[in-house]
C-alpha cells in the first residue's frame, strides 16, 4: 500500500508539472503542502494501527479466539 501511495503521489506531481507547462493557469504544490500531507498520513496510519492493537490487548486471549 505504501508503494501504491508513493506511485500515486509521483503521478500527481508529474501531472502538476505537465499542467503548469501546457496550461494557461498555474498549479502550486509547495513543500509545505507535501509536509502537511505526509504528516497527516503518518498520524492517521499510526492511530489506525495503535487503536485496534490497544483494544485487542485488553481482550482475554481465549475469548478473542472464540469470537473469530
Amino acid at each position: 500500500i505504501t508503494v501504491a501511495g508513493a506511485m500515486l503521489g509521483s503521478y500527481i506531481f508529474s501531472l502538476t508539472l505537465i499542467v503548469n507547462a501546457t496550461g494557461k493557469f498555474y498549479l502550486s504544490l509547495s513543500s509545505d503542502n507535501i509536509i502537511l500531507g505526509l504528516s497527516l498520513s503518518a498520524a492517521i496510519g499510526t492511530i489506525s494501527g495503535i487503536w485496534p492493537a490497544y483494544i485487542a490487548s485488553r481482550l482475554d486471549p481465549v475469548e478473542a479466539i472464540r469470537m473469530n
